[in-house]
């Protein structure tokens, strides 16, 4: 079996969340740390569905906007998420 290199990193969770973590990871019988990697891997993959050319806003939601300033063209090259939550 081939090693992956690990980077240690220390991260703060709430106790709920931590001892609900290490539940889960003792019903799969993983150790917390496989448990916890195995779930960042899948959040961080999660492919997010274009919505269709069609789509239209609410009008509630749509007087939110100017509220929150656009991103940069930078910005949306730098992450394909943002630009597809921005419809671009």
């Amino acid at each position: 079996m081939e090693q992956v290199a690990r980077v240690q990193t220390v991260i703060r969770l709430a106790p709920h969340i931590m001892e609900r973590a290490k539940q889960c990871a003792r019903k799969k019988n993983m150790s917390f740390n496989a448990y916890v990697e195995a779930a960042l891997e899948e959040v961080s993959s999660a492919k997010i569905p274009k919505l269709s050319k069609d789509f239209q806003i609410a009008p509630e939601i749509a007087a939110f906007n100017g509220m929150i300033p656009a991103p940069t063209q930078e910005e949306l090259d730098a992450d394909p998420r943002l630009a597809n939550i921005m419809c671009i």
